[in-house]
């Protein structure tokens, strides 16, 4: 091999060290039709017989058993139990407010068909089922949280706070929301998000020595696991990005790496630099101002692609019940020059 050729193959290489990496998932012979159950309906529906609201309350609860009282005591947050005295009081009320009615008509109206995310949510857990047979498929439920959390996970259910996935030009967002929340509060953003939420549920972040390093690789085997239940998503959507925030990360990643190393953020447990590089922001602060927001998430995402990359016989549980965030760094061998 002349030089020039053995410089093509060396770069060729490294190109494709840390390449995507997507497990592959047999599921042809897996049995599983996902039916998303319109919870946000038969709640609505309440508003038509409040005099027999206690009676409707047991059969709703009968319907979705836990999750009425999750959504009417903790979301909501009405009372103690579904239908203790103060829910049977203020429920009323709630369903009549005219506010809470422009919520409530807009969401349902914007969801009347949802074909479009059972679908993907389907085949998404039925590659859940392949990789990891022992967790039980969720029932899944649509709600309106009143613009709170936008996933609820409890025992055998997520439910779908549809009334946050508007778009980001819906009017009672506007002044009410952040500005840099909105693009993602959009239908597309779904999937992603439940999937997310889900394994977030099922393998919870245990902290080993409290180093940034740990929360970095957690959040990033996130991002990977759902690209792996859901690969037709894009890497916008993996990641919540626009195509000019995504193109930035791509192309600054050699930079970004530098910049938490030598600030000796990396291995720092000052619970400051979580907040600053993973939660939701403009921007990425120890960054610069024209990074976005989330950008350690990313970061944490490609250590864990090179991981897996490098790692053929590492299955996804395997990657999930590994907690040794210092093992999985050094033997991904990431290093984006």
């Amino acid at each position: 091999m002349n030089k020039k050729l053995l410089i093509l193959a060396i770069a060729a290489v490294l190109f494709c060290a840390c390449k995507k990496e997507k497990r592959e998932a047999k599921i042809d012979n897996i049995a599983l039709d996902l039916n998303i159950e319109r919870f946000d309906r038969d709640f609505w529906n309440l508003r038509e017989d409040t005099l027999h609201l206690a009676t409707q309350l047991d059969a709703l609860n009968e319907k979705y058993p836990f999750w009425t009282e999750d959504y009417l005591c903790r979301v909501l947050q009405l009372g103690r139990t579904y239908n203790d005295s103060s829910v049977l009081f203020i429920l009323p009320k709630f369903l009549n407010d005219t506010n809470v009615s422009a919520l409530y008509v807009d969401a349902m109206k914007h969801y009347e068909d949802v074909t479009d995310i059972e679908k993907p949510l389907g085949e998404a857990f039925k590659r859940a089922k392949y990789f990891f047979p022992d967790i039980e498929t969720p029932a899944v439920y649509m709600h309106i949280s009143g613009l709170n959390q936008s996933i609820c996970v409890g025992q055998g259910y997520l439910s779908i706070s549809i009334d946050n996935y508007l778009g980001a030009d819906y009017p009672i967002y506007q002044g009410h929301i952040y500005d840099y929340l909105l693009p993602n509060m959009r239908r597309e953003m779904i999937v992603p998000d439940v999937l997310r939420a889900w394994m977030e549920s099922e393998f919870p972040f245990y902290p080993q020595e409290g180093e940034l390093l740990e929360d970095l690789i957690y959040e990033g085997k996130l991002v990977y696991l759902t690209s792996v239940l859901a690969p037709e998503l894009p890497d916008t959507i993996l990641m919540g990005y626009s195509a000019e925030q995504l193109f930035w990360c791509e192309q600054s990643e050699p930079a970004m790496w530098d910049k938490i190393r030598e600030e000796g953020h990396l291995f720092s447990h000052e619970s400051v630099w979580r907040a600053k590089y993973l939660h939701n922001a403009p921007f990425t602060s120890p960054f610069t101002q024209n990074s976005p927001g989330r950008g350690g998430v990313y970061l944490g995402w490609k250590i864990v692609e090179c991981y897996m990359n490098r790692n053929k016989d590492i299955t996804p549980l395997q990657l999930m019940e590994n907690t040794n965030y210092r093992q999985i760094l050094e033997q991904s061998e990431y290093n984006p020059k």
